[in-house]
């Protein structure tokens, strides 16, 4: 028995406008094909190049090649000159700009790019498992504490990602 609230079914959720309902399948469909091809391709891709770049970092052993370090160090603030002079010299060298180094500079960018993908790949899959949730009315409820406790795993991981983000524009602001 279908229950009703002014004519309007109300154990169904579909819209009612056929336009709607169409551009939501497509939308649905849309969905199903991206996650699809991020559970099976660039999730398993992502694996390999992570593991490839662990691979190549112990066997060097160095995160950072020394070739690459700055050949030039930075002087530090001398405290041993009168106060005018220390004041006047640390409003100078704050108004400096000390260059970033270039290796963590490209780092932290793939860092970035690689959370923004992540991020991207986690929310695909979470409004996918989403979208595909049973209805308890159903009956068909088997799987959905499964559902759930995966889009929760999905969430801590989407936390890091944003994390990953936050860590790196304090580093920037610290700097």
């Amino acid at each position: 028995m279908e229950k009703k609230l002014n004519g309007i079914p109300v154990d169904k959720i579909d819209p009612l406008d056929p336009q709607v309902k169409d551009k939501y399948q497509i939308f649905k469909e849309e969905i199903t094909k991206s996650a699809l091809l991020s559970l099976r391709e660039r999730i398993p891709q992502k694996i390999l190049y992570f593991n490839n770049i662990l691979t190549e970092y112990s066997k060097s052993g160095l995160l950072f090649n020394s070739d690459d370090l700055d050949k030039e160090s930075y002087q530090s603030i001398n405290n041993h000159s009168p106060e005018s002079k220390r004041t006047k010299r640390a409003h100078e060298e704050a108004n400096q700009v000390l260059p970033s180094h270039k290796q963590i500079f490209l780092e932290l960018e793939q860092i970035k790019l690689e959370a923004s993908e992540l991020i991207e790949i986690i929310t695909n899959i979470k409004l996918w498992i989403q979208l595909n949730i049973p209805r308890i009315e159903d009956g068909n409820n088997f799987g959905v504490g499964i559902q759930e406790e995966v889009i929760q795993e999905l969430t801590r991981v989407e936390d890091t990602a944003f994390n990953l983000y936050d860590s790196i524009v304090k580093y920037y602001m610290a700097r």
